[in-house]
């Protein structure tokens, strides 16, 4: 049976040894590990108290979702109790007529301990100063981000003056794409928190952020719910991102190709106002805190960060919530709807 390597002893700005897929596990949909990804998993266990081997019977949104549709990762494992970051979310799910209980519980980062400890880091923020900490637009398995990354060094250039040190947080498949190689070339240390089913993945991520002065990105995404949770202020640089669907081997460019079509549909059911407006208050430097918070609320969950005792009584109302039968007749189910319709997207 794979196991985990220990990463902990890693730098974070060793990036080529921090995702290497083949140190990690696999996800297996058969055992329900949907909570390996990014270690959020061992994190929430740790928080309430469970023991390592608990087994979480729920299926968890990632991060964060703008939009109202209804088809994206949550209905995959819809026969599962759902933990999702906010109401908004939470009222989408809790419309459907497959619904099993759906729990909002805030951003994730609220529930992670540090990867460093607090002499460590005190020690890394005195290493670097006054430090910018920046979060691209990042690709995911099936579609790659696309962005004029000369021009976004350019700009981070010009406000780099303003501090000791600047970082580039790069997400696991943007190291692949060759993107840390282009940001080294600008002088900029460049880091990750890891690769997806890294254990620490999570840990390292709010080390890398509570070490920062300010934060950064060029698109909206989880790192501005999780920057802003931990007080750090945030700010957005306009520059022009596109998906390009990502190339790989024939089976899997009939999958991704499938995803980067549903990504597409619920992208187009995005609340584009609200996003803009979010947009606009990060853009400037004395934002409107009234209404930011509202939206941060509505969409990240600020408001729904649960205590110990809060967050595993939801935990254990999942595990009462939960039918093994009903659990793998629906896998079935799903694997045959699955086949088809990769079959019409083709025919």
């Amino acid at each position: 049976m794979q196991k985990n390597i220990d990463t902990s002893n890693l730098k974070f700005d060793d990036i080529y040894s921090l995702i290497k897929p083949e140190n990690f596990k696999k996800d297996n949909p058969l055992t329900r590990n949907y909570t390996l990804q990014y270690g959020l998993g061992n994190c929430l266990k740790k928080y309430c108290g469970f023991k390592e081997d608990y087994k979480i019977k729920a299926f968890f949104e990632h991060g964060i979702v703008f939009s109202n549709h209804l088809e994206g990762p949550i209905r995959i494992h819809e026969s599962l109790p759902s933990v999702v970051s906010s109401s908004f979310r939470k009222e989408i799910i809790e419309n459907q007529k497959h619904n099993n209980g759906v729990y909002a519980i805030g951003p994730y980062i609220a529930y992670v301990d540090s990867l460093l400890s607090k002499e460590e880091t005190e020690n890394e923020k005195k290493r670097l100063g006054k430090n910018l900490l920046i979060f691209p637009a990042h690709s995911v398995k099936e579609s790659k981000q696309n962005y004029d990354v000369e021009n976004f060094c350019e700009k981070i250039k010009e406000i780099s003056t303003d501090y000791d040190s600047v970082r580039v947080c790069l997400y696991w498949k943007d190291v692949t794409n060759g993107y840390g190689e282009l940001y080294k070339q600008y002088g900029v240390e460049v880091v990750t928190a890891g690769y997806i089913n890294d254990p620490l993945f999570l840990n390292r991520l709010r080390s890398i952020i509570e070490c920062s002065t300010v934060t950064m990105s060029n698109k909206i995404g989880t790192h501005v719910g999780f920057t802003l949770y931990l007080k750090k202020p945030h700010y957005i640089i306009n520059i022009k991102t596109e998906s390009q669907e990502a190339i790989d081997t024939t089976i899997n460019k009939m999958v991704n190709k499938a995803k980067f079509k549903l990504q597409k549909r619920i992208k187009e059911n995005n609340n584009d106002k609200d996003i803009k407006q979010i947009e606009q208050l990060l853009t400037c430097k004395a934002p409107n805190e009234k209404e930011l918070s509202k939206l941060l609320n509505k969409y990240f969950g600020f408001n729904e960060v649960k205590s110990k005792e809060q967050l595993k009584d939801i935990m254990l109302s999942c595990e009462n919530q939960y039918s093994p039968i009903k659990f793998y007749l629906k896998i079935v189910v799903l694997l045959k709807n699955y086949m088809v319709s990769l079959l019409k997207t083709f025919i």
